[in-house]
């Protein structure tokens, strides 16, 4: 189901008149669509916490009766241009004139002027037939190219930057649309919502529009839950390109706007030959499509269809930002942040080289004695960032050694908790670590967790309560204990939290605290759960993961370092799983379809692959070219290389001709040296075999060609 957000002047001018929102409401489809009013005394919340409420809707309808909502929504300006940016939608219907929308991006500004011509007038639809976006809006749900409209209209539209928008209407210019450049939907026409609610089918299809797009990728599912086509699906919105989703071949094949799609994605469920058949049906029609069948077990990435990295990107920002941010010490004055970094940049193979100086004078303002200000959560963290620091410059083993031997020294004064954390972090250096533990602290803590005596809270944070999770699990695995009642109550507690995730997988409309948790169960050993428990808790990061990647790109623009970090980690998890198998289809598939000589059931020739990428035909092209003169030159260089041993071999001869000064004596080391036989064999045979060389190379060149 699509969100809409509708926006008009909270106006008491229509107390008795049902109002354009009343309207929109009965007209609409309920199934396809859920439509919230906000007006002029609520719209603050649609743009507050991180425009968090706003990014969770796929487009906006604007209804300008007053000017006044005008200089309201400019204050949101950019939070507008940042939703337009993530691809979502917009209709603005405009009721007054003499008005600028100065809330639109600059590019896209409009201005609706006043007629002076008021009268009513046929109008008809502008389809161009070349042209998608008007086939698309004038055609799809329903069919409005052949209608003629009677509209009494007293104002036009003047666009600020004319290339930017196209005429939906061709007499004049009162319905207009962007141009998709970057996905941008932005509808804008001085039709009245009134007249666009009683036409119906107008309204339908530009609704339709602003909500989806024309979807350029069909994904083809073999099955109800296809979690690999869902996966892929992600990235496409991440990337804000548009799709449609078929639940089968025949599906697809019925689609009226099946014209329209570029990239096909097949379920790999599909055998090879459904896929050929399906590719070979589109070539009959001269329609060039890129067709991929998914064959990656843990799921594919949408940068195998785009080529675009986006671990590689995540990485560049995180650098980038880090470094602009950093100041000396710690990040923020925090040490728990500065380790989150740190251990960020380690995870991504950045360095880190450059924040280490700082970063020990900071540290060595508050650490002594093997524990830093006395604090136990601090001395843990300090414990592991010197781990890390070491890796790059192994000078801080001595205050490795200390912190080691102060936890040693304090676990005995330590609660059974406190005393966990000690003991998994220590085991983490040595396996052995359990059997220097006093024989008491083991008793205790396998006796807390036999009597299933848990130290959750309910005022706790989600957070706190994941990482006790995380600890009691390694301390079963450490203490190779096997409790089924404690497992089960910890999967309790996991699903109570996956619960309390709203419909878009956010937890307390927080997206910090959602990557946190999302870290923090990426982080679990799950090998003690049900199946049930681990699909549920799969599921549940797969709903996190799809708002964390929008909300990590918004975040970049605005260099906000805490929450790149945090989301940055999350994504980092993300991907990684993904990409073990996930291949690149237009550049890997190419290469070695160029490389073996072979056809991949991608494609039925190599030419057709390359056709969907121009660029690629240039490079196949110069291939071509540098494989021919390859083989005329390597004919050359091999005739070449006999006549320098010939003549190497002579002047050899020559030389030991002159040194001896005695004729017959040379003539008896020649006959039985046998010298003269690779000379009078080389001068025989190197011309034979460069005119036959060159009349096969030449054959063969002839060959590919005529392949070709």
């Amino acid at each position: 189901m699509k969100k809409i957000a509708f926006i008009e002047i909270d106006s008491t001018i229509n107390i008795f008149k049902e109002n354009n929102y009343s309207k929109l409401l009965k007209k609409t489809d309920q199934t396809q669509y859920q439509i919230d009013y906000y007006t002029d005394k609520n719209i603050s919340i649609l743009f507050m916490n991180e425009n968090f409420k706003l990014l969770t809707y796929d487009a906006l309808i604007i209804d300008i009766a007053y000017e006044e909502l005008i200089d309201i929504l400019e204050y949101y300006k950019k939070d507008i241009e940042t939703f337009i940016e993530y691809g979502k939608g917009i209709l603005v219907t405009a009721d007054i004139t003499d008005i600028n929308l100065t809330f639109l991006p600059k590019t896209h500004e409009i201005s609706i002027l006043k007629d002076e011509e008021d009268k009513i007038e046929d109008y008809t639809y502008n389809e161009k037939k070349n042209f998608d976006i008007s086939n698309f809006i004038l055609n799809y749900p329903n069919k409005l190219n052949k209608t003629k409209l009677q509209i009494k209209n007293t104002s036009y539209i003047e666009a600020k930057t004319k290339a930017y928008y196209f005429n939906l209407i061709k007499e004049k210019s009162i319905l207009i649309t962007s141009l998709p450049i970057k996905n941008q939907k932005l509808i804008i026409t001085t039709l009245t919502l009134n007249y666009l609610i009683e036409q119906n089918t107008i309204l339908e299809n530009l609704t339709y529009y602003i909500t989806r797009g024309i979807p350029r990728i069909a994904f083809i599912s073999s099955k109800e839950n296809d979690t690999l086509i869902d996966n892929t699906e992600v990235e496409v919105e991440l990337f804000n390109h548009t799709s449609t989703r078929y639940k089968d071949l025949k599906q697809l094949q019925k689609s009226p706007i099946k014209e329209y799609h570029h990239i096909y994605v097949l379920s790999k469920e599909y055998n090879k030959e459904d896929a050929l058949k399906l590719f070979n049906h589109y070539q009959k029609e001269k329609i060039v499509r890129v067709f991929y069948q998914i064959k990656e077990q843990t799921g594919p990435t949408f940068h195998e269809l785009t080529n675009y990295h986006s671990l590689e990107y995540l990485k560049t920002e995180l650098y980038s930002l880090t470094l602009s941010e950093y100041a000396n010490g710690f990040f923020l004055e925090s040490i728990y942040l500065t380790y989150s970094i740190i251990e960020c940049f380690s995870m991504f193979n950045l360095e880190y080289d450059q924040f280490i100086k700082g970063i020990l004078e900071k540290i060595n303002e508050k650490y002594h004695d093997g524990n830093y200000d006395e604090d136990l959560d601090k001395t843990l963290i300090l414990y592991r960032l010197l781990k890390l620091i070491n890796k790059k410059i192994e000078t801080e083993n001595k205050k490795i050694n200390q912190i080691q031997q102060w936890l040693d020294d304090k676990i005995l004064d330590l609660d059974e908790y406190n005393q966990m954390k000690v003991i998994v972090i220590r085991s983490e250096d040595s396996l052995t670590y359990l059997e220097t533990i006093d024989q008491k602290i083991q008793n205790n803590i396998i006796k807390t967790i036999e009597e299933k005596k848990a130290f959750f809270q309910e005022e706790i944070l989600i957070t706190e309560k994941l990482e006790k999770i995380n600890l009691y699990i390694s301390i079963l695995k450490l203490f190779k204990i096997d409790n089924k009642k404690f497992i089960q109550s910890i999967e309790t507690e996991i699903i109570e939290i996956i619960d309390k995730q709203d419909s878009l997988g956010i937890w307390n409309e927080d997206f910090i605290q959602t990557s946190r948790i999302v870290n923090l169960f990426y982080e679990l050993d799950q090998t003690l759960f049900t199946k049930k428990t681990q699909e549920k808790i799969t599921y549940a990061l797969f709903r996190s993961i799809i708002h964390l990647k929008k909300a990590n790109l918004m975040h970049q623009r605005k260099k906000d370092l805490v929450f790149l970090v945090t989301t940055s980690r999350s994504l980092y998890y993300y991907y990684k799983d993904i990409y073990k198998n996930s291949i690149d289809v237009i550049h890997d598939e190419t290469k070695k379809i160029i490389e073996n000589k072979t056809i991949d059931f991608l494609t039925t020739s190599l030419e057709r692959l390359i056709d969907i990428n121009i660029e690629d035909k240039k490079k196949l092209e110069r291939l071509n070219e540098i494989e021919k003169t390859y083989l005329k030159n390597k004919v050359k260089l091999n005739t070449v290389s006999s006549l320098t041993v010939i003549l190497v071999l002579l002047l050899i001869s020559y030389y030991l001709y002159l040194a001896l000064e005695d004729t017959q004596t040379f003539k008896k080391i020649m006959s039985q040296s046998l010298m003269w036989v690779p000379i009078a064999i080389g001068l025989i045979i190197t011309p034979t075999v460069n005119f036959l060389s060159k009349k096969i190379v030449g054959k063969q060149i002839k060959k590919n060609k005529d392949q070709e």
